[in-house]
């Protein structure tokens, strides 16, 4: 089934493909920022028990992939129950990250990205 609207669609995304990898450079970088900041403040000492899939902030690639999964507010308090029972400190750190991910990191790029392809939507409408 052939959709002219559907072509403009995919042909406006293809033609974004710059924007579109600028801005998963940019959220990756943000993550791994966040994950970094995350191995180096949260240490947790020996003897505690934590669970080392869901809650280990002292291994980077697993704490980018924890960082991750909080960008999506997936498990929300089970990634950080460890650490904030060790230092109350760390809820603002978290808060922080989830606020700034909320209000900035995925919605300013978001919308740059949504308008350049808007553009190019625009641009294939008046070609056709």
């Amino acid at each position: 089934m052939y959709d002219q609207q559907m072509r403009k669609l995919v042909y406006a995304l293809l033609s974004s493909y710059i924007d579109i990898f600028v801005y998963a450079l940019f959220y990756v970088a943000v993550i791994i920022c966040f994950a970094v900041m995350a191995n180096q403040f949260i240490e947790i000492p020996e003897g505690t028990d934590y669970d080392a899939f869901v809650q280990n902030y002292g291994d980077l690639p697993r704490a980018i992939y924890l960082m991750y999964i909080l960008t999506t507010f997936d498990a929300y308090p089970d990634n950080q129950m460890v650490g904030i029972k060790l230092h109350l400190w760390l809820y603002g750190f978290f808060i922080a990250f989830i606020f700034l991910n909320a209000l900035f990191f995925v919605t300013i790029p978001a919308n740059v990205l949504f308008n350049s392809i808007i553009e190019t939507r625009s641009k294939s409408v008046i070609i056709d």
